[in-house]
């Protein structure tokens, strides 16, 4: 999805709510996309950057009467690029094209509304050994093709007892192809979705009930072979009640279940979900849950192949699903100019499931396999402080995610689960004056140790920790004009371990190309 069509990113955390399925025990993030307005608007940008970076990028809105539209279209264009001078791409080749065109009908002042849409992804990377990158066929080359097909439509009704009802109906189709030496690989995935929910308010409380249906399926060819067709059909029925205790008690009662049928199982779960919210005063909340989740191994998009050398998987139809139930508590507080929130959490997952080398069958590399229990645990701190002009955000986390005994990476046993940063932070100043139109953004992202495997020396790796920083800053002059500029990664830090491209490209733990500069103009009417 490109950015100009998004609105906002919304963080749902914790189990708290049924309404996103078993598997979302440990919270949801919502992309919000953007409305047609009640004004006009026009935006056109153009941005450049090093690497040959090329952005150009249209938003425009109209709503009139009963009806409403939304148009957004980006083009991205960058260059490959090798930072580290060993003739292989630390930075893929990209064009990218998004299109979406959103249409709204306004029934009875809005009370009742029709939405039509259709989305449209087409890009283009390649990379891997720079002298013979034009060669989609040569050995250490890739070029990948992807297309996305997005549409749908939804209905929202607001009735005379507040009671609101919502229907979507969407479909996608996702097609990957790609090549490396000798194999190409092709992937088209296609999925389609329905929903309705209904709402109503019965004295203190807010009962939701729904229903959905998904049916998702994968076809691939990976090295020259045809990977077993992958089907599933998803069943979801849902109910949650949102009880106003009283003035300073909220309490949410959910449950929900789902039946999946796929080619390589049936199963079925239950998932119950209770949280609470303690508003001590105003300005000081608590707030509490538990849920349980349910991970159905039924056609692992997830981890859907992005090159064609990738290696084929086999799923034995005999795993068992995961299963989790989570655990949080946090409390908020407000004071003048200030907001701060502290969390802890946990995730205990049973039956986690893995892929390994052991009893792997004929013309597969690899088979998925029950592990054992692990869990994620930790602590997150976030803040804003007010100081005139200036806006200050920040936030801190800690996470603990092991398996409660050791595990065989094939480089070394440990209970870590690989690739899981031990701590994290992050922290932004803003400025902003909108008298003088003025605006600047400064950004800290500080990535703690993590572990992850070391296939060319045969061991398992601590990596260091390390911080970058981004600044941005944007003036609007002449009323409809904005001019920015900015630098991503400032002190050019890039990922001091490497390996030749050939031995080990997997490790990655950090950024592997330094400082990028950009300025872009934006007309916006």
């Amino acid at each position: 999805m490109g950015s100009e069509n998004i609105q906002q990113i919304e963080i749902v955390k914790g189990a708290s709510s049924s309404l996103y399925g078993a598997q979302a025990v440990g919270g949801v993030i919502n992309i919000i996309t953007k409305e047609p307005g009640l004004k006009p608007e026009i935006n056109l940008e153009g941005r450049l950057g090093n690497w040959r970076t090329r952005d150009l990028s249209l938003h425009s809105s109209f709503r009139k009467g009963f009806f409403g539209f939304l148009l957004t279209a980006q083009k991205e264009n960058s260059d490959f690029f090798d930072q580290n001078n060993d003739g292989f791409t630390d930075k893929v080749g990209r064009e990218n094209l998004n299109l979406s065109l959103k249409t709204n009908f306004y029934i009875k002042e809005d009370t009742h509304r029709v939405s039509v849409f259709s989305r449209y992804i087409d890009e283009f990377r390649r990379g891997g050994f720079i002298a013979t990158i034009d060669d989609p066929f040569d050995e250490y080359s890739e070029h990948i093709k992807t297309k996305r097909y997005e549409y749908g439509m939804s209905y929202r009704g607001i009735f005379s007892n507040r009671s609101i009802l919502r229907v979507n109906i969407s479909g996608t189709e996702h097609k990957r192809d790609a090549t490396n030496s000798s194999r190409p690989f092709h992937s088209e995935e296609i999925n389609k979705y329905f929903e309705i929910q209904y709402s109503s308010y019965i004295s203190n409380h807010t009962l939701t009930t729904g229903i959905s249906f998904k049916n998702q399926r994968v076809d691939e060819i990976i090295n020259l072979q045809k990977a077993p067709e992958k089907e599933a059909k998803i069943l979801g029925v849902y109910l949650q009640d949102e009880l106003n205790a009283g003035r300073d008690i909220d309490l949410i009662f959910g449950i929900r279940y789902d039946r999946t049928k796929s080619t390589f199982i049936k199963a079925s779960s239950l998932s119950p979900r209770i949280a609470i919210k303690w508003s001590l005063n105003p300005k000081n909340v608590l707030r509490a849950s538990i849920g349980t989740g349910f991970r159905v191994p039924y056609l692992f998009s997830e981890d859907l192949h992005l090159c064609s050398s990738a290696p084929l998987i086999y799923n034995p139809g005999t795993l068992k699903p995961e299963r989790s139930i989570s655990y949080s508590l946090s409390w908020e507080k407000e004071m003048a100019n200030f907001y701060f929130e502290a969390s802890i959490f946990r995730t205990d997952i049973s039956r986690k499931i893995y892929f390994t080398e052991k009893d792997v069958p004929p013309g597969f590399d690899f088979v998925y396999v029950n592990g054992g229990n692990a869990f994620t645990q930790g602590i997150e701190l976030r803040g804003r402080k007010e100081i005139g002009l200036l806006n200050v955000e920040f936030g801190f986390s800690f996470i603990d995610a092991r398996y409660k005994e050791e595990q065989d990476y094939g480089v070394g046993r440990s209970r870590r689960i690989m690739r899981t940063p031990i701590f994290s932070g992050l922290i932004n100043f803003e400025y902003s004056n909108r008298l003088k139109g003025l605006s600047a953004l400064l950004t800290g992202h500080l990535t703690g140790n993590q572990y992850i495997e070391n296939i060319v020396q045969n061991r398992i790796d601590r990596t260091p920790t390390y911080s970058t920083w981004d600044f941005s800053i944007s003036k609007t002059i002449f009323s409809h004009w904005i001019i920015t500029a900015g630098v991503d990664n400032i002190f050019n830090y890039v990922q001091k371990v490497r390996f030749p491209n050939s031995l080990d490209s997997a490790y990655i733990y950090a950024p592997l190309v330094g400082r990028y500069f950009y300025a872009g103009l934006r007309y916006k009417y």
